[in-house]
């Protein structure tokens, strides 16, 4: 390779030699037929290059040889995107950066790690696509989301978790971890949250001051107030499939509301900031079922103005707190 007069190699050489590398790697990991005879029709005049594309072999390499060349043709990409990037439009159209999934493909062994211990087939196939390979290769060391579920056979495809599919009628929505599961269901009144949406166009919130859901007497209304435009509020996010949503009703258990209060109090340090929850501040379709036409409509014009704020909702929030049984199980510390 000929270097420059700074003694250091000219980009266009290094850019065609890792191209080069690059090709071959990927000829090899791609190629899985063997050859059905041995070609004797192959000339000794190929290079290594024009030979592995030609001829159809098996990569020879073991798993660990194929991950380290990944890694490596991953890490030397970046220094060279990092080092001449006078001309990132070239090196774009080329490099594993803005390409990932061209050296981790669906047969590799990072996706047979991935799948090994667990992960389901569509978060792995997130994850090869998203990820470079140095990415993929991380994630192998973090353990799954219900990786017994998906180890015994569960039914995935690339596009959809089996596990994740809700199915109103068998929907259960759960009591929090540290309850009985004996605490009373308390619900939001249709008509009030139907006219913070309708009849005031605004966002409803779950009013938190002196909450009444810490009490162990007759279950409660969940109190609902408008949005004035300016008071501070936290909108939750969550996981439908952990079972903080409910598919008929405006309504969760006691000792959940309790522990979403506890969780915005403990995010914001103060216990006047409401909440946003769209169990409990958006109508949901099988509550529309069996009410008269007029009521029905109601429901409706508050159900898509809900949807038409969704947007809105999380823009003028004071925090999103997102939930996820699978994250929360995990420790993150920073030293900021």
């Amino acid at each position: 390779m000929a270097l420059g007069p700074d003694k250091e190699p000219y980009p266009e050489d290094t850019r065609a030699v890792m191209k080069h590398a690059l090709h071959m790697h990927l000829s090899l990991f791609y190629n899985a037929k063997l050859p059905e005879t041995p070609d004797t029709q192959v000339t000794t005049e190929y290079n290594l290059e024009t030979f592995i594309d030609k001829v159809s072999i098996k990569d020879p390499r073991d798993p660990m040889t194929v991950t380290a060349t990944s890694l490596l043709i991953d890490f030397v990409w970046n220094v060279v995107y990092r080092k001449w990037d006078g001309d990132v439009k070239s090196l774009k159209d080329a490099t594993s950066v803005d390409k990932p999934k061209m050296q981790e493909p669906k047969t590799g062994p990072l996706w047979r790690t991935l799948k090994g211990t667990g992960w389901c087939t569509s978060e792995a196939a997130a994850i090869v696509d998203r990820f470079s390979v140095s990415g993929v290769q991380y994630m192998t060391q973090i353990d799954p989301p219900n990786p017994s579920n998906h180890l015994q056979g569960g039914q995935c495809l690339h596009y959809k978790c089996c596990l994740r599919q809700l199915n109103d009628t068998t929907y259960r929505t759960k009591h929090a971890p540290d309850c009985s599961g004996q605490c009373e269901t308390i619900s939001a009144s249709p008509n009030v949250l139907a006219s913070i949406l309708v009849d005031r166009n605004t966002i409803p919130l779950i009013y938190t001051s002196n909450r009444p859901w810490h009490d162990n007497g007759e279950a409660p209304e969940i109190i609902l107030e408008p949005w004035n435009g300016s008071r501070p509020f936290v909108a939750i996010s969550h996981v439908w499939a952990d079972g903080l949503g409910n598919p008929t009703v405006n309504a969760l258990p006691r000792c959940q509301m309790q522990r979403l209060g506890e969780m915005v109090q403990n995010l914001t340090g103060r216990s006047d900031i409401p909440f946003w929850l769209d169990t409990i501040c958006v109508p949901p379709d099988n509550a529309l079922k069996g009410m008269d036409p007029i009521m029905s409509k109601r429901q409706r014009q508050a159900q898509d103005q809900a949807i038409v704020k969704m947007r809105t909702t999380y823009e003028e929030s004071l925090h999103v707190l997102v939930l996820d049984s699978w994250v929360m199980l995990n420790s993150f510390q920073s030293n900021e």
